[in-house]
């Protein structure tokens, strides 16, 4: 089995799939929490917070929470 850029550590209670398909492929879809983090922490700093907060049906405040508390920084203003 090879690894590849888009796998995740093996962490329970995680759908890759599903986080790939937020991340890369821009669907909506409602993600359990450690999903969520996930999915955020890859898009941070790539795509607008606004469009994370709609992909993944939370608001742009929520995004700014999990940011905080995954330890990522800020994009400049």
């Amino acid at each position: 089995m090879t690894a590849s850029a888009q796998t995740i550590p093996d962490i329970p209670d995680i759908d890759d799939l599903s986080v790939i398909q937020v991340v890369d492929d821009g669907m909506r879809l409602r993600l359990n929490g450690r999903e969520r983090d996930e999915a955020v922490r890859r898009m941070h700093r790539r795509i607008d917070t606004d469009l994370i907060a709609w992909r993944l049906y939370i608001t742009p405040r929520t995004v700014q929470r999990v940011v905080a508390r995954l330890g990522l920084s800020e994009p400049a203003a």
